[in-house]
């Protein structure tokens, strides 16, 4: 990020802080992972071919991070957390433990208003700013989860986690798995795995 000019290193922010196997990994970091600036190389080769420079120029090192568009957020989100990866010719499942929000703010994750102005310069050609009508429509309340319990892809159970309340002031949390429902908390609910 030292490279940068103050603008884009302002714009790009400090890479995400790492956090230990056994501390439990915000939602926020997750989303700050996703989106953290990433180097278009290949093997420590450049692969980028500018459009502007033509091909005179040749492969360049560069660099890119993932925005959010206001206009393409949905009423409802759904985050689909990967909890299995491959390893050779098998698949683990992800011990790492991850903090749900009660609120998730998706504002620092999207590129519109002022950020998206002070960038026009950087911006590729096309990208419109899609006007937000007010902050609460970057913020999502937990509504539910669906976890899954088990050690691999091939077994285990799915129970969900709903709250039947009009919101989280009115909350009134299930635990629903099969034909079985029971009513529970929110800190049950926080703690599903």
């Amino acid at each position: 990020h030292g490279e940068l000019p103050p603008l884009l290193a302002d714009v790009f922010g400090a890479p995400p802080a790492a956090a230990g196997p056994a501390d439990k990994v915000a939602l926020e970091q997750c989303l700050q992972h996703f989106s953290a600036v990433e180097a278009i190389q290949d093997d420590y080769k450049p692969l980028y071919d500018c459009r502007t420079c033509g091909k005179a120029s040749g492969r360049q090192f560069a660099s890119r991070r993932i925005w959010l568009a206001p206009g393409t957020l949905p009423p409802l989100l759904t985050l689909h957390i990967r909890r299995f990866r491959r390893y050779r010719d098998r698949w683990e499942k992800s011990a790492a433990s991850i903090a749900l929000p009660l609120v998730l703010d998706l504002g620092d994750h999207v590129l519109a208003g002022d950020r998206l102005k002070s960038m026009e310069q950087f911006v590729q050609a096309g990208a419109e700013d899609s006007r937000v009508d007010t902050l609460d429509s970057l913020r999502y309340e937990l509504y539910s989860i669906c976890v899954h319990q088990g050690s691999s892809m091939r077994s285990g159970h799915y129970i969900a986690y709903v709250n039947s309340g009009p919101s989280l002031d009115e909350e009134r949390w299930f635990e629903i798995s099969d034909a079985r429902r029971r009513s529970c908390t929110r800190a049950e609910v926080l703690k599903a795995e």
